[in-house]
């Protein structure tokens, strides 16, 4: 009867020994560092590494095979790494690099990462460096991932970037590269299956970037100061948005501006946006189905507006110059246009452009070269 008693014993040491299969590591060198681990469920691992002084790292995991790591180098950064009651999910964050060998390749300082992730199989990783020249410092990160499979990289070097990023469905992928000072951005998704990448390469450039439905390719690329794109996709499927600004104070939307940008409402619509130079504005509006606008514009202080009303409508414009205006709309409220086609061409300087296109199966083509040039284009059915 001992013998059985002993027995019985032994099987629930060994019970609690594999509920708490959970591996905490923690190294601190330097001051007043505070970090601390509460890891629920099993299978969970969680490291966190902390140089310099007065760094604060905060890891609390409910699940099962979750991992987080943390590294922290130089002083007064803060970490918060939430996984919520999801299982297989992973989170890194570097505030600052340790290498594998123990070595300080990157520095960061008074940077804050917020991580929260709820669902299964998500990772989340978030850079906060310097710039080998700079200590890179006050940057704040703040990511948000709800559902399954989610997958962000989040990439901050320099001083003072902001960064604000959701993923509420399943699936998305989503990259953020901030090289620079000063630059915000703020990308929400909330379907499935998006994909979004943005790269702000210069000083006080920004961002914002939201998707509504499933299944949207978002890319900004913006290299230079003082550059601003709003993308904005509400409930449609299947949509692919390009904005590429090389130079300085170029603007593809400003969310103060409701309705500038690019903006769609609806399915597989398709907008591209490229701007190389200086102080040029393109915005474009799609609202309806299989849809396709792409604005060219290389040079300085060129404008241009495309609006889409319908289905299956394709502009084209191209400005090469500085000071060129271009308005082309196809289909406005109250009167849209179907499969109507509208190419614009414009070499030189200061030409001004307008096409209005209501209805079905119109098309237009404008071509100016030189400067100064007028033309104006009204087709309706």
């Amino acid at each position: 009867m001992k013998k059985m008693y002993l027995s019985a014993a032994a099987l629930m040491i060994g019970a609690v020994t594999f509920a708490q299969t959970n591996v905490s590591t923690v190294e601190s060198e330097g001051n007043n560092h505070q970090s601390t681990v509460v890891q629920t469920g099993s299978i969970n691992n969680s490291e966190v590494k902390q140089r310099g002084n007065a760094n604060t790292s905060t890891v609390n995991s409910t699940g099962r095979n979750n991992r987080s790591k943390v590294g922290q180098v130089d002083r007064n950064n803060v970490s918060t790494v939430t996984q919520f009651g999801g299982d297989n999910n992973s989170s890194r964050v570097s505030q600052g690099q340790i290498s594998s060998s123990g070595g300080t390749s990157r520095t960061g300082r008074d940077n804050t990462s917020t991580v929260t992730q709820e669902g299964n199989l998500n990772r989340s990783v978030v850079l906060q460096w310097d710039s080998n020249t700079t200590i890179g410092k006050l940057n704040e990160s703040d990511v948000y991932q709800k559902g399954d499979g989610n997958l962000n990289d989040v990439f901050q070097e320099g001083d003072r970037n902001e960064t604000l990023l959701r993923q509420i469905g399943d699936g998305n992928d989503s990259d953020l590269i901030q090289q620079g000072n000063d630059g915000r951005a703020i990308v929400r998704l909330n379907g499935d299956d998006n994909i979004t990448f943005v790269n702000q390469v210069g000083n006080r450039n920004n961002n914002v970037s939201e998707a509504f439905g499933n299944d949207n390719n978002i890319l900004v690329d913006q290299q230079g100061n003082d550059n601003s794109a709003l993308v904005d996709v509400e409930k449609g499927n299947d949509n692919d948005i390009d904005v590429v600004q090389l130079g300085n104070g170029n603007n593809a939307g400003d969310d103060f501006l409701p309705g500038d940008g690019a903006n769609i409402f609806g399915d597989n619509n398709k907008i591209e946006i490229l701007q190389t130079g200086n102080n040029n504005d393109g915005f474009a509006r799609i609202n309806g189905n299989l849809n396709k606008a792409f604005t060219t514009q290389t040079g300085n202080g060129n404008t241009s507006f495309t609006d889409q009303m319908g289905d299956s409508n394709t502009s084209t414009l191209t400005q090469t110059g500085n000071g060129n205006m271009s308005n082309v709309d196809q289909g406005i409220m109250g009167s849209l246009s179907n499969m109507s086609t509208s190419t614009v061409l414009q070499m030189g300087n200061i030409n001004t452009n307008t096409v209005l296109q209501t209805g079905n199966g119109h098309m237009s083509t404008v071509s100016q070269i030189g400067n100064s040039n007028t033309s104006t284009v009204t087709q309706s059915n």
